[in-house]
């Protein structure tokens, strides 16, 4: 069977599509909903008015910008299919609850790209995630600074610029506590 034959066959077999998507057979299968501008604000007028029909086409006219926004993130993600759901089911929650508003296609298409973004943010950073038992030995491994004057004495040390020198060396002595002077001296590379 052929997953990507049109939306409504991949949406009810999404419980056995892989993971990882075909970006070409997604993106000919989602092209069969695209609309132009014009198409999507007289759905979304015919939405508000109550239209079932034509809400269900103004949500489906935004699967191919997921897609398309999703291609840009292809390259370090692929297309998973987790994300494109995942996006798809927030358009549909953003619709729903907005659905009386103006400029609703204006706003949505702006949602999209924003929510898609968002969507490939969380992906990358689960995958990234390592074990908390690592993340714990590499706390302990991080250097101390006690003091200012230890702060000081790298950045005298470790920068050639004097004025340069001179102007963190303020900012550390401004800084009222160790996260600030890590972040300090840490965004500086005198570390």
């Amino acid at each position: 069977m052929d997953y990507y034959e049109s939306w409504e066959s991949f949406v009810s077999n999404i419980d056995v599509v892989p993971d990882k998507l075909d970006g070409e057979k997604l993106i000919h299968m989602v092209s069969a909903l695209s609309c132009t501008r014009s198409e999507r604000e007289s759905l979304g007028r015919a939405a508000a008015e109550g239209d079932k029909t034509s809400l269900e086409c103004f949500l489906n006219a935004y699967v191919p910008m997921i897609v398309g926004t999703m291609k840009k993130y292809s390259p370090r993600i692929g297309y998973n299919r987790d994300i494109l759901m995942g996006c798809v089911e927030k358009v549909r929650e953003k619709v729903a609850n907005t659905l009386y508003l103006d400029n609703l296609e204006y706003n949505t298409t702006h949602y999209v790209d924003w929510m898609v973004r968002n969507e490939v943010t969380k992906f990358i950073v689960s995958q990234d995630k390592r074990p908390e038992e690592h993340l714990e030995d590499k706390k302990e491994d991080e250097p101390k600074v006690e003091t200012i004057d230890e702060l000081i004495e790298k950045i005298s040390v470790s920068i050639s610029d004097q004025d340069q020198a001179e102007r963190i060396k303020k900012m550390l002595q401004a800084c009222r506590n160790d996260v600030k002077r890590r972040i300090v001296s840490g965004a500086n590379g005198t570390l």
